[in-house]
């Protein structure tokens, strides 16, 4: 896409400041580093970086055009083309929603309180070989992330896959009005973001601003395992495809059994799926990118078969082995569901084999954090698992109810460097390990630990 000046003007209300009124731009970016003569740089503000202090580093490279916020174009000397707009956030939005009124391929967007990265991964590995695909790159899901991805798409792609996610009511309204998804998805209903939404019947009304953000035009595919989910659907007028283990689901996934390589199930009875990936969830997730899949022009048969070979996203039960040890990070985030699904998955991998848990703090719980710990710690006490190790205040509560519960190898540590050095004495090979915890607790930190520990 060509963007006319003119046109960029008038989408974000911007005031021209210097530079010719009917020139055009290549492509619109945020990283001055990347920016280029034929460029148009949008500067956004940001608590670690923002981007008006990188302005003269765009001038440097050559000139581009710049978008800044008001009062600040004094901060663009030498750069050409400067226009100020009321905020450079919002502009960045509203030329992604131009950019969406131009392409002509279904956009589908994926929101969810867990699976919606696995989910979109999916589906963009399914599409790909088989269709001209933009997708969301890692979890590019919040008000930047969305606009960037659909401003790499363009009018020659067939399919576009947008990741959405919110932790604020009217974040997925406001997302969902971007990219008028021709397909919403949503992968299910948990405790997430819960100090925000305040129950889970509040998470489900935001979850489902996305579906009404689309608008009955467009069509809905939902778990149907997910009672919040099926209470929402109630009259909602449009289309709905449904996923699930419940026979009535448009797209019926069951699972068969979970080997060491990852699990295997069945489609609609007739297709059989094989998963890199451990845990029962993944099938639902798997279930959501097929339907999808269908939308796009491609059999389950052919879809289901082509997930065999795709690679699980980083930090979600990704496998990892070190000195024997098999290590299953699953750190990118935690709420209590997903925690679940992460638990059962490592009980199903670990086979014969030793099982620990190292957990650290579930984080956006509101009120209920220490109850969602404590329930999650007895129900872990009653697992087959040969040890337990905690890092943060929330999860000393999970700790003191497992032990309560009769697990007693447990132990909560101070420091990420103390769970490294704990596991160093612990962990011999053949072990499996399931590493967990809110990305605020950068639990990943741990494997890399163990290993400075475990060759001293």
């Amino acid at each position: 896409m060509s963007w006319a000046a003119e046109n960029i003007l008038e989408t974000v209300h911007g005031r021209l400041i210097q530079g010719d009124p009917g020139r055009n731009f290549d492509r619109v970016v945020i990283d001055s580093r990347v920016a280029t003569p034929n460029d148009l740089f949008v500067a956004l503000p940001g608590r670690r970086f923002d981007g008006h202090k990188f302005l003269q580093q765009v001038a440097g490279y050559g000139g581009a055009g710049v978008l800044v916020a008001q009062g600040r174009a004094s901060e663009a000397a030498g750069i050409p083309w400067v226009a100020e707009v009321p905020e450079t956030l919002q502009a960045l939005g509203q030329l992604a929603h131009l950019q969406r009124r131009t392409l002509r391929a279904p956009v589908f967007a994926i929101a969810g309180s867990s699976g919606k990265t696995t989910t979109k991964e999916m589906l963009a590995h399914i599409l790909k070989e088989r269709r001209s695909t933009v997708a969301s790159i890692g979890t590019q899901n919040n008000a930047i992330g969305v606009p960037l991805t659909l401003l790499r798409a363009c009018a020659e792609d067939e399919v576009v896959v947008v990741e959405a996610g919110t932790n604020h009511f009217g974040e997925l309204d406001h997302l969902g009005r971007m990219i008028e998804p021709t397909v919403s998805v949503i992968t299910g209903i948990g405790p997430a973001h819960l100090e925000f939404f305040g129950s889970l019947e509040g998470v489900a009304r935001a979850k489902w601003e996305l579906i009404e953000a689309m608008g009955p035009v467009g069509t809905a595919v939902l778990n149907m395992d997910d009672p919040y989910l099926r209470n929402a659907a109630v009259g909602w007028p449009g289309r709905i495809v449904w996923f699930g283990t419940d026979r009535k689901a448009d797209i019926l996934v069951e699972p068969l059994a979970e080997e060491a390589w990852g699990i295997r199930g069945l489609i609609n009875r007739r297709y059989p799926i094989r998963l890199p990936l451990p845990g029962q969830h993944n099938l639902l997730n798997a279930a959501a990118a097929i339907a999808c899949a269908q939308m796009a022009g491609i059999e389950p048969s052919e879809a289901a078969l082509a997930l065999a070979s795709m690679i699980p996203p980083r930090g979600r039960l990704e496998r990892q082995i070190v000195g024997g040890v098999r290590f299953i990070n699953d750190a990118y985030n935690a709420n209590p569901a997903s925690a679940r699904s992460a638990v059962e998955a490592l009980l199903q991998w670990a086979g014969p084999n030793r099982r620990f848990i190292v957990f650290g703090d579930m984080r956006e719980l509101g009120n209920e954090g220490n109850r969602y710990h404590s329930e999650l710690g007895a129900w872990m006490g009653q697992l087959p698992i040969d040890g337990l190790l905690t890092l943060g205040s929330l999860a000393q509560h999970l700790s003191c109810a497992a032990r309560a519960s009769g697990l007693s190898r447990i132990w909560h540590c101070n420091s990420v460097d103390e769970l490294g050095g704990r596991l160093g004495n612990l962990l011999q090979p053949g072990d499996v390990v399931l590493i967990k915890g809110s990305r605020a607790m950068q639990m990943e930190r741990v494997i890399q630990c163990y290993m400075s520990s475990s060759t001293r």
